[in-house]
């Protein structure tokens, strides 16, 4: 059978002569000899929207594909360049050395039309992945937190469900070549308060009811490694103020709705609540992840012996004496159980964030190369869960998985 393919490059996929190719091709279901393949670069997410797969969108009849171990594929029942956010998604089975290359999955003729986009996201060598449910409760939790301590909320609380939606999104100058660059993550909840608004006059409602709607994402930051060397003032230990992390939180839009009878919040309330909201979330997000990548060294394999005794972050990192406790650069000091002196536990440095369907992949290395990799080393469990092809059969199918994409609630608290 004559084979009709068309090539396309996804985001710098154009390799060198002798390396490695991997890709993935999709075949019409009216004529399988019609297809669309795309190259796919390595350490990059990429996607085809439904520009980009032509006659094959909605008229998919199979999937080929050799991709590398690190790479999962995800068949959406959107065109990516718009919000992809309900519906059906498909996870492809994962690569493994015995797969037989390529890979070949048939798509059952109830799902022919349904398929319109596709993304390719790449774990990196070593990642650790967070399910939607159990990051929706700390999201939440975050909103609330920038609710409550507004200066403009009096005795606030949140009410009522709240939700947490992953927005999957793709930009193209010619929709075609996409940039996984603008992925998001909704947050919906209601609040009441005791009054909203300034605490004395008129410009204000009491016992008011809000829904707040925000989004937020994710860009890479500047990473600067700046620590204050320990002290100590009239005796009291001071820790560092801030920390530095590689990405940072992005809000890029808030609503907030005025529920109450009899009282309306003028604009400039409700405008201000949303910018106190905005200010605070992103810190709340970026602390939560970094909060999920500490490590107690013994647990990654590390004697109690070689857990290094500190009196504030720069005693771990790059800037301690003998610099950084572990492989990596930006170790945190730890009180356990209120102890006076501290511990040193080993905070891992994401390389990215993958907003999936299913979670929140943390990418922590791309490569064996990256500084902490003797990290992931010591323990053969470790190893084997977050740097492993296996890193867990959800995240990784054997077979075709299906999932739904749509909000997780979180109950009222």
């Amino acid at each position: 059978m004559r084979v009709a393919l068309v090539w396309m490059a996804l985001a710098g996929g154009a390799c060198d002569p002798g390396t490695e190719v991997h890709y993935i091709e999709f075949r019409a279901a009216s004529d399988l000899g019609i297809g669309r393949a795309f190259l796919l670069p390595d350490m990059q997410n990429t996607g085809g929207s439904s520009l980009a797969l032509g006659p094959i969108a909605g008229n998919m009849g199979e999937v080929q594909y050799d991709l590398d171990e690190q790479m999962r594929a995800f068949l959406l029942p959107v065109n990516l360049t718009d919000f992809v956010f309900s519906g059906e998604y498909l996870h492809l089975p994962r690569m493994e050395a015995s797969t037989p290359t390529p890979r070949v999955v048939t798509i059952v003729p109830d799902d022919t039309p349904k398929w319109q986009s596709f993304r390719v996201y790449d774990a990196g060598a070593c990642s650790q992945m967070q399910p939607w449910s159990v990051l929706a409760p700390v999201l939440v939790q975050g909103l609330t937190d920038g609710f409550v301590n507004s200066p403009r909320v009096t005795n606030g609380s949140r009410v009522g469900e709240a939700s947490v939606l992953p927005m999957l999104h793709a930009t193209g100058a010619d929709g075609r070549i996409l940039n996984v660059d603008d992925d998001r993550i909704a947050i919906h909840a209601e609040f009441h308060a005791d009054r909203i608004g300034e605490p004395i006059g008129t410009l204000g409602c009491d016992d008011s009811t809000v829904t707040i709607n925000i989004e937020v994402g994710f860009r890479r930051s500047a990473g600067v490694l700046e620590f204050p060397p320990c002290s100590t003032s009239g005796g009291a230990l001071l820790l560092d103020d801030g920390f530095s992390f590689d990405f940072d939180g992005v809000v890029h839009s808030v609503r907030v709705n005025h529920d109450s009878e009899g009282c309306v919040l003028s604009d400039a309330i409700t405008s201000g609540l949303g910018d106190n909201i905005a200010e605070s979330l992103p810190d709340s997000v970026v602390r939560a992840i970094q909060a999920a990548t500490l490590r107690d060294p013994v647990e990654v394999g590390y004697d109690v012996t070689e857990v290094r005794p500190c009196a504030c972050d720069t005693d771990c990192n790059e800037f301690g004496f003998g610099g950084p406790a572990y492989p990596g650069r930006r170790h945190r000091c730890v009180f356990p159980d209120g102890a006076s002196v501290g511990e040193c536990w080993i905070q891992l440095e994401p390389d990215r964030l993958n907003v999936r369907p299913d979670g929140l992949e943390v990418v922590l290395e791309e490569t064996r190369a990256d500084p902490q990799d003797g990290v992931f080393r010591r323990n053969a469990l470790v190893a084997a869960l977050l740097c492993g092809n296996q890193r867990g059969a959800v995240d990784i199918p054997l077979a075709p998985l299906r999932g739904q994409l749509g909000p997780v609630t979180v109950p009222p608290p």
